[in-house]
């Protein structure tokens, strides 16, 4: 006698996009975009991240939360 063996459902995996492009157009609807350098202290995770634009310039500010203070990078 034979045993047998149910075979395993096959898994579908989430259609999930890694794309950077596609994560970055989804985030400037999230994050703030500001013409003027933030200064305040954020009161949660995402008002610790601002797109900043003034011209030709373009940056990305990040608060640091053990210094207290706003970095930046600068985008191109």
């Amino acid at each position: 006698m034979t045993k047998q063996y149910k075979q395993p459902k096959e898994q579908v995996a989430e259609n999930i996009s890694l794309n950077p492009i596609n994560f970055l157009s989804d985030t400037v609807g999230i994050i703030e975009t500001v013409t003027a350098v933030p200064t305040g202290k954020p009161t949660n995770l995402i008002n610790q991240f601002k797109f900043y634009s003034s011209g030709s310039t373009y940056r990305l500010y990040i608060y640091d939360a053990k210094n207290a203070v706003w970095r930046y990078t600068s985008l191109t």
